[in-house]
């Protein structure tokens, strides 16, 4: 018998098709292990195209609902399956974007009931405003109402960030549109050669912010990123089709699990053993806000993260170590990896993130430490595009003294 090889092509992989959860199952050392079997190198892993979490969950990108301090209209459409209600979830999401690009918590407003029970006052700035339109406006007063409304938002060109979302039934939405959004019937016209189709014709010139219109993708992989988005990593998905066919419906899954991953942060933050080994910022005030909470529990989780998963005794983990111009949230010897610097972003307040991540890189690639950037699973996962390509262009230059990594809550990992 005689043995006779057989090659076969590599089929093309489209990246952006691949479903996200193919991201959660493969751990940095099965990719190293892939690669050492292929003798791929780590760019193989630069080149994917992660997706966009915003547009798999609404159909837009993160981009569209981020301004330089203007308020943010969205027509959120309902959904024509109840089960994936989703204004709770959307409410949360924006929250998490304001508190990075504005700081501190959003004014809640919330309007779900007639429009003669309450005296309406659209206030966008500073707030996530959002009107149930279907439950608040009276059939027979419809067209008064939302010309009252229309007057509201012609008021927010003197207002800073905050998002408005009206929540209603595609009709709903599309009879608000036609009431007066638009101050004259200017066309695009000639503007850009690319706008010349009918469709781009038809747009008018608006006199309030453009409102982005966004519906939630009635599909159950938006179960995962929840579960994503709130620090469940490795079991992300393991019980999407549990809660589909018992009617769980989104909005009550994504706040249960924040509930959760809060509960779980404080249960790290407040546990006494933790507090006699990891010591609290001596940069800020002494008094833990909210975000100083989270913050200390997730260096807190990198401790024992060191100290349980990679073996390193407790006297060579340090919690604000001072290195002279810099203090590291955590600096660790190890005995594999060398010298290595953990930083934990939360990333809020920071109004361009990005800046923020490039001058904590650098200030600690430049004394030669190894490091490692733990970013909060939500903001982790909404600007994973963004997170992919300062990692790519820090990996090219540094190799592997630079990695990124969010959190396992559940696993404290």
């Amino acid at each position: 018998m005689t043995l006779t090889p057989s090659f076969f092509p590599v089929r093309e992989v489209d990246s952006k098709r691949l479903d996200l959860s193919t991201y959660t199952k493969r751990s940095s050392t099965t990719l190293a292990k892939e690669e050492v079997a292929t003798g791929g190198t780590s760019e193989a892993l630069e080149e994917l195209q992660l997706p966009d979490v915003f547009e798999k969950l609404f159909g837009v990108t993160a981009k569209q609902l981020i301004v330089v301090d203007r308020p943010v209209v969205i027509f959120a459409e309902k959904p024509s399956d109840p089960k994936y209600n989703y204004i709770e979830f959307l409410k949360r999401v924006l929250r998490e974007l304001y508190r990075v690009y504005r700081g501190g918590l959003p004014n809640p407003s919330t309007i779900s009931t007639s429009f003669e029970e309450v005296k309406l006052k659209v206030k966008v700035g500073g707030h996530v405003y959002t009107l149930d339109l279907d439950s608040m406006l009276e059939q027979e007063r419809e067209r008064e109402h939302f010309r009252y409304l229309v007057d509201r938002l012609e008021e927010l060109y003197s207002q800073g960030l905050g998002y408005l979302v009206l929540y209603g039934t595609g009709g709903t939405l599309e009879k608000l549109e036609k009431l007066g959004l638009a101050v004259t019937h200017l066309y695009l016209g000639n503007v850009k050669e690319e706008l010349h189709s009918v469709e781009a014709k038809k747009r008018k010139l608006w006199i309030i912010p453009r409102p982005v219109e966004l519906r939630i993708n009635e599909d159950k992989s938006v179960y995962c990123i929840v579960d994503l988005m709130w620090g469940r990593i490795l079991n992300a998905c393991r019980d999407t089709d549990a809660l589909i066919s018992g009617g769980m419906v989104l909005d009550y899954y994504a706040v249960s699990r924040e509930d959760e991953y809060y509960r779980e942060i404080a249960r790290i933050a407040y546990d006494p053993e933790i507090n006699l080994i990891v010591e609290p910022s001596s940069r800020g005030e002494g008094e833990l806000e909210r975000e100083s909470v989270v913050h200390y529990a997730l260096k807190a989780l990198a401790v024992m993260h060191l100290r349980d998963n990679e073996g390193i005794p407790e006297s060579e983990i340090h919690t604000e170590y001072d290195m002279g111009d810099i203090v590291l949230d955590v600096y660790a010897r190890h005995s594999k990896l060398g010298d290595l610097a953990i930083e934990v972003e939360t990333l809020y307040g920071t109004t361009i993130p990005l800046l923020k991540l490039r001058k904590t890189i650098e200030s600690r690639l430049s004394k030669g430490l190894r490091t490692w950037i733990i970013i909060l699973s939500p903001q982790f996962f909404l600007f994973l595009p963004w997170i992919a390509r300062i990692r790519k262009a820090y990996k090219k230059k540094y190799g592997d003294l630079i990695e990124f990594f969010t959190i396992d809550l559940e696993k404290r990992k």
